[in-house]
């Protein structure tokens, strides 16, 4: 009989949005930069696209600007700066910033990437999209505990 520890390594791990998904963990997506530099294209969103952010998942593959403009306007100019830095520099990307979502209602939101490189040149970015409302909510009041506390008389 074999030891377990020889079939570490050798199991094909599943891809990464069907763990995200699966764990619901957010929706995983990929972005394909081609290497001639054109804009990149959303390629692949989890199934639970539609469930997070209101857009169907056909609607998200056929325009992935419709992820995009679901960011409030007021903190896509920090996005696109963040993006920026992560395209010139270390390839890891990542930002909180409130997107809209069914039913218009505005949440906050951690938008992650990582940048691997292809044979051929193109890039692609593995990313996830979290809902982070709740733990924002949490810290805000906290926060809100704790200056309290400290304008207290003594």
């Amino acid at each position: 009989m074999a030891d377990d520890r020889d079939q570490i390594g050798k199991i094909d791990a599943p891809p990464f949005a069907e763990v995200a998904e699966a764990l619901a963990l957010g929706v995983a997506y990929q972005i394909l930069v081609p290497a001639d530099g054109s804009g990149g294209r959303l390629t692949r969103i989890s199934a639970n696209c539609e469930a997070l952010t209101g857009v169907p998942v056909e609607a998200a593959l056929a325009n992935g600007r419709a992820i995009y403009d679901l960011i409030v306007a007021e903190q896509r100019a920090a996005f696109d700066a963040a993006e920026a830095d992560a395209v010139a520099g270390s390839g890891r990307f990542e930002i909180e910033v409130q997107m809209r979502g069914p039913g218009d209602q505005v949440r906050w939101r951690r938008v992650s990437s990582a940048r691997r490189e292809l044979a051929g040149g193109d890039v692609v970015w593995d990313g996830l999209i979290c809902d982070i409302d709740e733990a924002k909510r949490i810290a805000d009041e906290l926060e809100e505990r704790i200056s309290m506390a400290g304008k207290r008389p003594s």
